[in-house]
């Protein structure tokens, strides 16, 4: 945790804790510091940037305050223990519409995680979950599989809230089978709420 960091929301109910070097340690004091004193006014928290949260730092999620409608754990060296401990939280909660964990470290264990949580959350409206591969190993990219794509279109079956699903990378296209799969979820899919669907 740095010195420059200061838990103070602004004006606007934002927590912004952009790339501050914060570890889980920091992350957990900062915001069950909010919790005591009672802010009652936070709608956004955006932890992205901080690579030293990681997989431990996902379990910090129970202690955003329930007003907090919108979250960023974006480049924050997420894995899979850690996405399992976010997607286990988002299952039963209220409060969070949207969600933001662009280039962490996905890999295809995580489609099963994701799509068990969309097929229970009723309540998220956005949801990114993609990365930029750049060539190194703790950025290499799984998307492109089409197990990663059903395992995704399992829960969004299931799923009547999510308005945008944004999965996108840029130097693979999409499986032809995952796609089949998303557009019977679109065409077939029932209660659907998809408007904005990025895959590819």
């Amino acid at each position: 945790m740095t010195g420059k960091c200061c838990a103070v929301p602004n004006q606007l109910g934002e927590l912004d804790l952009r790339c501050q070097n914060l570890t889980y340690i920091g992350v957990k004091r900062i915001l069950a510091t909010l919790s005591l004193r009672g802010y009652t006014n936070i709608q956004k928290v955006d932890l992205s940037g901080n690579e030293n949260i990681g997989d431990i730092g996902a379990v910090c999620l129970h202690l955003i305050p329930p007003t907090v409608s919108e979250v960023d754990m974006s480049y924050c060296n997420i894995g899979a223990v850690g996405l399992r401990h976010i997607c286990d939280f988002m299952k039963s909660n209220t409060n969070i519409t949207t969600l933001s964990l662009a280039g962490n470290r996905f890999d295809e264990k995580c489609a099963t995680f994701l799509g068990e949580m969309l097929r229970e959350n009723s309540i998220l409206q956005v949801l990114r979950a993609y990365q930029y591969g750049d060539g190194e190993k703790r950025f290499k990219y799984y998307y492109n599989s089409s197990f990663w794509f059903e395992g995704v279109v399992e829960g969004l079956m299931h799923n009547h809230t999510l308005r945008v699903l944004e999965m996108v990378h840029n130097t693979h296209d999409m499986d032809k089978v995952a796609l089949d799969a998303f557009n019977h979820v679109l065409c077939n899919g029932g209660g659907s709420a998809i408007e904005r669907l990025c895959i590819g």
